[in-house]
């Protein structure tokens, strides 16, 4: 909703980067909505601790990515899968060492993605890596 007047303006403006900052704030006001709607209609909570372990896992996952991909000489394309790629590892390995996600999230998140076809063998695939990274952070800790 939020999207179409500002993409229009902000890319009549700033071209490209008026375009990325339409969509981001386009990103925000649906963000801002669905936190509104959770915690207001459901009753849920937002928890502060979980969501900045899952920001330091982004960013600590990207920082080293980043100048590999820009200075990668690498065709864009493989640029791109190579940088997800790394991405996601880092990111999947990172997020249970900072306690972004939990085993108790996962009994949560797998009856839900177990029901979408597509998605499942993907999910299965991370719920597999996910919980071997948990289990082993656990017998650590202890």
């Amino acid at each position: 909703m939020a999207f179409l007047p500002s993409a229009a303006f902000m890319a009549w403006l700033y071209r490209m980067p008026g375009l990325i900052v339409a969509m981001v704030l386009s990103s925000l006001v649906s963000i801002v909505f669905g936190l509104g709607l959770a915690t207001g209609k459901y009753g849920m909570q937002i928890s502060l601790r979980g969501s900045l372990a899952a920001l330091l896992a982004a960013v600590t996952s990207a920082l080293p990515i980043l100048p590999l991909v820009y200075y990668s000489p690498l065709p864009s394309l493989a640029n791109v899968l190579v940088g997800t790629v790394a991405y996601l590892v880092a990111y999947l390995t990172l997020a249970p060492l900072f306690k972004a996600i939990r085993l108790a999230d996962f009994e949560i998140l797998a009856p839900i993605f177990g029901q979408i076809r597509f998605l499942k063998p993907i999910a299965n695939l991370i719920f597999a890596y996910e919980t071997r990274v948990l289990k082993a952070v656990e017998r650590e800790t202890k």
